[in-house]
């Protein structure tokens, strides 16, 4: 009840690992030592100033790509997934957008992913849809606190992200993702959970 620091173990030859978000395990002797809790980590566990400022400058540009529109942020899971089933085919992605995003007029994407391969997006683009990649912002005049913050630290590039979907007037996240789960939750934070969707199988 006193420690000051809880430690969870971690072992990979043992299959322990450490994938959730933290209100999914942890319990407090009172809802309001909970509340509190949680406050701390809404208003004092955030990303640093350079991920930020980052993740500013591609929201800019996507405010300025949807000249006034709304536009949506989508994360899409491709690579390593230990849920199978939400690894979905590119139609789904966009029957997702024309259900959720194009009622809303968000025809701009920001698509965070780890697929390599861009065509495998072509479904969306023959909807009608204009995509962009955080790679279609390095090097861009536009953002040179990202090119800077990613040249210090190139793993900072999936917080970047997280914090663009964040800030998406429009969100469809992965079912299971714990990235989509931290998106979600920053987007409660701003008020816009009426306007977060998940694209399911």
């Amino acid at each position: 009840r006193n420690a000051t620091t809880i430690h969870f173990a971690c072992d990979n030859k043992k299959d322990i690992r450490f994938l959730t978000h933290y209100y999914t395990f942890m319990r407090w002797a009172t809802k309001a030592q909970g509340r509190a809790a949680r406050r701390v980590a809404r208003d004092e566990l955030r990303y640093r100033e350079e991920i930020q400022c980052a993740a500013a400058e591609i929201v800019d540009a996507m405010r300025a790509k949807a000249r006034g529109a709304n536009w949506t942020a989508a994360h899409v899971r491709r690579g390593d997934f230990q849920f199978a089933q939400a690894k979905v085919d590119a139609e789904v992605v966009a029957a997702a957008l024309d259900d959720k995003a194009r009622p809303l007029g968000g025809l701009v994407v920001y698509v965070a992913t780890d697929e390599k391969d861009k065509t495998w997006f072509d479904a969306l683009r023959t909807e009608g849809y204009d995509l962009f990649f955080l790679d279609d912002f390095l090097g861009d005049a536009c953002c040179p606190m990202l090119n800077a913050a990613l040249e210090n630290d190139p793993n900072w590039a999936g917080m970047v992200e997280q914090l663009v979907s964040a800030a998406a007037p429009v969100f469809l996240g992965t079912w299971w993702s714990t990235f989509t789960g931290y998106i979600t939750r920053i987007r409660g934070y701003r008020g816009l959970r009426k306007t977060t969707f998940y694209v399911l199988p």
